[in-house]
C-alpha cells in the first residue's frame, strides 16, 4: 500500500521506522510502519532539558504496547507525566532537569509494575532529544531503546 505524505514549509515533522519484528524484521509478516511525527515542540523552561519518547515497538513485544511514562520516579508513583504511549505514537516532550541523569519509567497503560527503567544522560539546560524505544533482541526481555539528539 502507498501513502502520500504532504507536508508545508516550515513545518518540522520526524518520520520513524516502527516495528517489522516478529519475522526477522520488516518482511511480510510484522512489516515495518512509517510513522510520521510532529516535530515542533516549546524550548523547556530554565533549568531544564525536554525528552520526549517515541514506541516503535511492534507486535513481537509481549503486552499491550501502550505504555505510561514517569520521570523520575519515587517509591510511590504518582500520577504519570505521560500517558498511554502507543505503539508507532510519541509521548509528548517531557521536562527533565538539566546537568543531571535521570530515569524514565515505563509501565504498561493503568498499571504500575516497571517494564523498564530507562537511564537518560544528563541533558544541557534548554537542550531537546528522542529516546525511541523498540523489540527485544532476540535472548533479551528488555526493550531497545536509542537516543537521538535534536536536529538544528
Amino acid at each position: 500500500m502507498r501513502k502520500a505524505c504532504v507536508w508545508s514549509a516550515g513545518v518540522l515533522v520526524a518520520v520513524a521506522a516502527c516495528g517489522g519484528g516478529g519475522d526477522g524484521g520488516g518482511g511480510t509478516t510484522n512489516p515495518a510502519v512509517f510513522t510520521t511525527l510532529d516535530d515542533e515542540f516549546d524550548a523547556p523552561a530554565a533549568g531544564n532539558a525536554a525528552v520526549r519518547v517515541i514506541n516503535a515497538t511492534s507486535s513481537a513485544t509481549t503486552g499491550a504496547g501502550s505504555y505510561d511514562i514517569y520521570v523520575n520516579p519515587t517509591a510511590t508513583l504518582g500520577t504519570p507525566n505521560a500517558t498511554a504511549v502507543q505503539r508507532n505514537a510519541q509521548s509528548s516532550y517531557l521536562t527533565v532537569p538539566a546537568g543531571q541523569s535521570n530515569t524514565l519509567r515505563l509501565t504498561n497503560t493503568g498499571d504500575t509494575d516497571t517494564v523498564q527503567d530507562i537511564t537518560v544522560p544528563s541533558l544541557t539546560a534548554g537542550s531537546v532529544t528522542t529516546i525511541v524505544i523498540a523489540d527485544a533482541a532476540t535472548g533479551s526481555s528488555d526493550l531497545r531503546t536509542f537516543t537521538l539528539a535534536a536536529c538544528t
